[in-house]
């Protein structure tokens, strides 16, 4: 993959836990980085597909299997009697 160089400003209380975060890890402040924004970035479009997909649903419609024609009145429906 072809990498591009990118300059952050990140309060530096912030690098210092990360950069812990990584030694823990065993990885390098660069590479743990990457890997959160590529995490960022497979969760956004899995969150799109999955929207898209309730959205073609709520288009489609949903078949509740009814039988027969309901035909409540909204005051039936809501009767506390």
């Amino acid at each position: 993959m072809k990498t591009q160089n990118l300059t952050l400003s990140i309060p530096e209380d912030l690098i210092e836990k990360i950069a812990d975060i990584a030694v823990v890890k065993n990885k390098s402040l660069n590479e743990l980085i990457c890997e959160i924004i590529e995490k960022i970035v497979i969760d956004n479009t899995e969150y799109q597909v999955a929207r898209n997909r309730q959205i073609a649903l709520m288009k489609k419609g949903l078949i509740l299997n009814a039988k027969e024609k309901i035909t409540l009145t909204k005051e039936e429906l809501y009767d506390r009697g």
